[in-house]
């Protein structure tokens, strides 16, 4: 009989931290009203596992069985009588950002925000920032407020807006472009 069982020693750990702030300021003079909001974000996270598992290659206790193609990372074997297999990943990001609001009269609004992201997996790039910066701009008028409509239009808003935005690329190791 082929004994196909094998002892795994599995010790895994993960840590998670994630913290805001926020700062607000609204004030009005005279016809205009001034609204600003800042803040940033942070996160860490990482994540151990070792595993200790006896080798299994031909005339070990375990036989591989070759009928399945499977990629399983723990199955990697080291040149040893025992497979001492770790993963260990980390990661974390940064943001700033800030957003400001002018009104006139309640009528007409004029808006800008800005966003700047750090990015633990963009620092293996060595022509890369580890950081992103987003911009956007708007304006809006309350037409109804500023000209005299006919009857039947009660309401109409005029708005222009103009925006970046972006994603962080997956924590994964691009090798053919990381840092050396």
């Amino acid at each position: 009989m082929i004994d196909r069982g094998r002892l795994i020693l599995d010790h895994t750990k993960s840590q998670d931290f994630y913290g805001d702030f926020m700062l607000s300021y609204n004030k009005t003079f005279k016809d205009f009203t001034i609204g600003v909001n800042a803040g940033g974000s942070m996160m860490n996270s990482s994540y151990d596992q070792w595993m200790i598992t006896p080798i299994a290659k031909s005339g070990a206790p375990y036989t591989e069985d070759l009928s399945c193609n499977q990629f399983v990372l723990s199955d990697i074997y080291l040149n040893s009588s025992e497979n001492y297999g770790g993963l260990t990943t980390k990661n974390w990001e940064r943001a700033i950002f800030a957003t400001a609001q002018v009104t006139w009269q309640d009528k007409v609004t004029v808006e800008g925000s800005y966003r700047d992201d750090w990015y633990r997996a963009f620092t293996q790039f060595k022509d890369m920032d580890p950081h992103f910066a987003y911009y956007s701009a708007g304006a809006s008028a309350q037409m109804n407020k500023i000209l005299v409509l006919p009857e039947q239009i009660n309401e109409l808003k005029l708005r222009a807006s103009y925006s970046e935005v972006g994603n962080s690329i997956p924590n994964n190791l691009f090798l053919a472009s990381a840092k050396t």
